[in-house]
């Protein structure tokens, strides 16, 4: 019976030692994965430029129409639509007394209407020409917006059709509001290479209001809790929730106030499963 009983304690310590050892492997592992990956932007002290974004059309700065000098019959025609011309160029001829149809201005024809043999008369344009270089970008404004604009004005653009960032020039501010209450302007850009085409889109931006000398951060290193605004702070491996005060913010960038100096690190990418103390591994964005 003794030797059962020995038997049972070495069993029992057994146990109780492989227990203990799996315990600590879980709580190792517990706690390896406690450890949070976040990527991290250091914060920056300058300058936040609040800008406000109109949409504006792209239209022709000009289109001439195409008179033939005479009544009569096409002879000879030398163009098709999309054709770039020059001034003077002799698009088509016209009979009797073979007379040159020529282009008013530099551009592309559109609009073409007659094929040789066709009867014409100067009553009828047989095409127009559009002018793509300079171009114009129209949009319009509320009231309210007018004193964001004044004639001569330098405006950026982006037309993103064609993935380009231009300068315009304010051409005319109408005095007068249009069907939908609303100022039109219109502003001309040049098109050197001509890539940007009647009818795209083009986003105008306008700086309304510059803040200075304040921290600057990325927008989606803020979280919102209520009422309260804060960023998540990293300290020797550790996240500290750090409540911090919103003075504007864009798209990409927000201004701030708080406890935090230029060069702290904030998290930007993992913060959402963040809390107050958690260890975290800061990775690279390309990690």
């Amino acid at each position: 019976m003794k030797w059962k009983k020995t038997a049972a304690i070495i069993a029992s310590a057994i146990f109780l030692l492989t227990a203990c050892t799996k315990g600590e492997d879980h709580s190792a592992e517990q706690e390896e994965e406690l450890i949070t990956p976040v990527e991290t932007v250091q914060v920056e002290k300058g300058t936040l430029n609040i800008n406000q974004t109109f949409y504006g059309r792209i239209t022709p700065e000009m289109i001439a129409q195409v008179i033939p000098p005479r009544s009569g019959e096409i002879s000879e025609l030398n163009v098709e639509n999309g054709d770039e011309v020059e001034e003077g160029d002799v698009l088509a001829r016209v009979t009797p007394g073979n007379l040159a149809v020529e282009a008013p201005i530099d551009g592309y024809i559109q609009e073409l209407t007659v094929k040789e043999d066709s009867l014409v008369s100067q009553e009828n344009p047989i095409a127009s020409i559009v002018a793509l270089d300079p171009i114009n970008v129209s949009f319009s404004v509320t009231a309210d917006q007018l004193e964001l604009f004044e004639k001569d004005q330098e405006i950026n653009l982006v037309v993103s059709a064609v993935n380009t960032e231009a300068t315009a020039t304010v051409d005319s501010i109408s005095l007068t509001t249009d069907d939908t209450g609303l100022y039109p302007i219109t502003a001309s850009l040049n098109n050197e290479e001509q890539n940007i085409k009647p009818g795209m889109v083009a986003d105008i931006s306008i700086t309304t209001e510059m803040i200075e000398d304040e921290l600057i951060i990325p927008t989606e290193a803020l979280i919102e809790d209520g009422d309260t605004t804060y960023v998540y702070v990293i300290k020797d491996n550790v996240a500290e929730r750090t409540e911090v005060e919103v003075l504007a913010t864009q798209t990409e960038s927000s201004a701030i106030k708080g406890e935090l100096k230029k060069d702290t690190e904030v998290v930007t990418k993992g913060q959402l499963t963040l809390t107050d103390g958690s260890k975290v591994e800061v990775m690279k964005g390309d990690e």
